[in-house]
């Protein structure tokens, strides 16, 4: 969110003493305070509602049967806990896979622990025969210390693929006889808080209460932190947790990406097109929606693109292809994109709708300048686009859209382009000479 900015003018008016006059006046005063004046805000967000492929709509994205748990020993099953009491509190680097760090250290160990039940009263895991209690212990069954700040977050950091979605599962229980705020937990996905949990009741219960949750959560590319917090008192009572999964999901189709996400402000997974394969003739088709909060702008889309050669084949070099540097493909050449304001967002060109680019891509859309009316703040605006691999004609009278694929040659083989697509918000009052091309500049 764009930061609001509050600028405080106070207005006082009152009666000043009168000097040399000894009568008594009736006097009165009206005094305006707290006047403000306020700096409004432009915060764009975008959804990515519909996308297809060679006339395929987007999936569903699903985890595939056999896929692999990225998260080690997401059942909590190792250690083994051998202590008669049922339960143990082990060193956070015994427990494979897992870290932890103590949410209070003072007077703590230094190495935080996390506990481990198993079956201490009769309590039943989700799965297995294992689970832990985020609200941790210091010394472990065998220790004199009772109801000390054991409090723990733990984590594991875990490498993602850009523009890859994951499907996180996990369960959580309260602990009987104790309250929800005991039971309170926090979920983080690369810093971001993603669930809180507050409403696990445990008062009058004599055994666990298994609730699953399930969230979809964006790769970037690189390492990134899953962690569980014990959010509520910290006195070593409290938060049962077990059968911890992150899965790669399979979206779209065979030969490209499918990612679709509602409205947000974008991050570094948030690709709209990533296709492998490209063949002359592939086309595709997206809709995304345009969000401003708060005031009327104007809106552009700009597009920063790199050809990459990858490498320089004998059917590039026999269709002319003389260029042969990293950064000399010709893919991008190839590339054809119409846009459109798709009114009822169905992704379907309509006569009568608005086109607003018929060409590559980019280097400029724009979406709305001084030349019609404003985006009004608070409003929804939708956008289609179509894409093609070869020569895109678009019939304004029909609204039919054709890729011919034929007028693809062989100098793209094995090409890639690489592509930024930026949406840009700027308020409208007081700016009737904005221009997208200036923006740039």
């Amino acid at each position: 969110m764009k930061r609001i900015l509050i600028s405080l003018l106070l207005i006082s008016v009152s009666v000043g003493a009168v000097v040399g006059i000894t009568n008594a006046f009736f006097s009165d005063t009206e005094t305006s305070t707290g006047n403000i004046l306020s700096a409004g805000s432009i915060d764009l967000t975008i959804d990515h509602t519909f996308a297809s492929y060679n006339g395929v709509d987007c999936s569903t994205c699903q985890v595939l049967p056999g896929s692999v748990n990225l998260v080690a020993n997401g059942d909590f099953e190792s250690p083994i806990v051998s202590a008669a009491q049922k339960w143990d509190a082990f060193p956070h680097a015994t427990v494979g896979g897992w870290s932890a760090e103590w949410i209070n250290p003072a007077g703590a160990p230094n190495e935080a622990n996390i506990e481990l039940h198993a079956g201490v009263n009769i309590w039943a895991p989700q799965s297995g025969s294992q689970y832990t209690e985020l609200d941790s212990d210091w010394d472990g069954p065998s220790g004199g210390t009772n109801n000390e700040s054991a409090r723990v977050k733990i984590y594991q950091d875990i490498a993602t693929e850009a523009g890859k979605k994951y499907e996180l599962r996990f369960w959580h229980s309260y602990r009987p006889e104790q309250n929800a705020q005991e039971n309170e937990m926090i979920v983080r996905w690369n810093g971001v808080q993603i669930e809180d949990i507050t409403d696990a009741n445990g008062v009058g219960k004599t055994q666990t209460e298994w609730r699953e949750y399930v969230r979809e959560v964006n790769g970037n590319g690189s390492t990134i932190r899953l962690e569980f917090e014990a959010s509520g008192p910290n006195n070593s009572l409290g938060v049962f947790l077990d059968n911890v999964s992150l899965r790669e999901m399979t979206c779209g189709h065979e030969n490209g990406q499918c990612n679709l996400w509602s409205e947000k402000d974008l991050d570094k997974g948030d690709i709209i097109w990533n296709f492998d394969d490209i063949k002359p003739g592939d086309y595709g088709r997206d809709v995304i929606s345009l969000h401003v909060n708060d005031n009327d702008s104007w809106l552009c889309t700009f597009f920063a693109g790199t050809d990459k050669e990858n490498s320089f084949t004998d059917p590039e070099e026999e269709a002319g292809d003389t260029t042969s540097g990293e950064d000399q493909g010709e893919l991008s050449e190839e590339l054809k994109l119409f846009a459109w304001w798709d009114t009822d967002n169905d992704g379907i060109y309509d006569p009568g709708e608005i086109a607003l680019h018929e060409n590559g891509f980019g280097p400029i859309i724009p979406i709305v300048e001084p030349s019609a009316s404003p985006f009004l703040g608070g409003t929804t605006g939708y956008i289609g686009m179509a894409w093609c691999a070869g020569t895109q004609s678009v019939n304004h009278d029909t609204g039919e859209i054709e890729c011919d694929g034929s007028t693809m040659g062989n100098k793209s083989q094995t090409d890639s382009y690489l592509l930024d697509v930026n949406f840009y918000a700027e308020q409208s009052r007081n700016n009737p000479d904005f221009k997208c091309s200036e923006v740039l500049k």
